[in-house]
């Protein structure tokens, strides 16, 4: 029986970076690469058939609500 996964937690730091973290793991993101890891993420939820989309769409959508947040607070 597959586990159900946590949704992911999005922290964006002071200094710009982003924490995304999902029970045990997590990661930190600088603010110049966070489009490429919303891509790699997208990617990831497409692959092999979608498979793998509950897993990284959550990502995706957790990455690019931070994404704008740090876009709209350097609107300012």
């Amino acid at each position: 029986m597959m586990q159900e996964l946590k949704a992911p937690r999005v922290l964006v730091l002071r200094d710009g970076r982003v924490r995304i973290a999902r029970g045990e793991w997590s990661e930190t993101i600088p603010a110049d690469l966070l489009p490429a890891r919303i891509r790699f993420y997208t990617r990831e939820a497409k692959a092999k058939g979608g498979r793998h989309a509950a897993a990284y769409q959550p990502m995706v959508e957790a990455l690019t609500a931070a994404w704008r947040r740090i876009e709209g607070a350097g609107n300012g």
